[in-house]
């Protein structure tokens, strides 16, 4: 019996973690990045996993999250949730919906993009999405940061 609670108790924290969620949030745009958005290059990907296995440095964790969820070659976008800015690696075929939108047209023209997006936490500071459910162009100004 014992047994058995633990093995209820595991499959509920297993169950619990990395719930999608859909949100409704703003297209955040980041005017200086550090990775491309469009993800990284086969070269860089090569060079990335080289320096990996060569440091244990606790600076390359960030990419650590990332090649062992398979997010390295995926691109990305930012989204303002509430007043969170989170970062989503995107399926290919879903970055197809949003990379069309650029701050500087958004901001001349005085349009911001508002999506529903199925979203994954990695962890605090890294989500993936398969799944952009919405687009909308409306009224506003384009969320942004340096």
């Amino acid at each position: 019996m014992k047994t058995f609670k633990i093995l209820i108790l595991l499959s509920l924290l297993v169950s619990c973690k990395n719930k999608e969620e859909i949100k409704e949030a703003e297209l955040h745009f980041k005017l200086v990045q550090l990775i491309p958005s469009d993800g990284f290059s086969d070269i860089q990907i090569k060079e990335i996993e080289k320096a990996l296995l060569n440091n244990e440095s606790d600076n390359l964790d960030y990419f650590r999250i990332l090649k062992s969820n398979n997010l390295l070659n995926l691109p990305h976008i930012h989204i303002k949730v509430d007043d969170d800015i989170l970062q989503v690696f995107l399926k290919k075929h879903e970055f197809e919906k949003v990379k069309k939108y650029s701050f500087e047209r958004l901001n001349k023209i005085r349009k911001k993009v508002i999506l529903k997006i199925s979203i994954k936490k990695i962890n605090t500071a890294i989500f993936y999405s398969d799944k952009i459910i919405e687009v909308n162009e409306i009224d506003g100004n384009a969320s942004f940061s340096k």
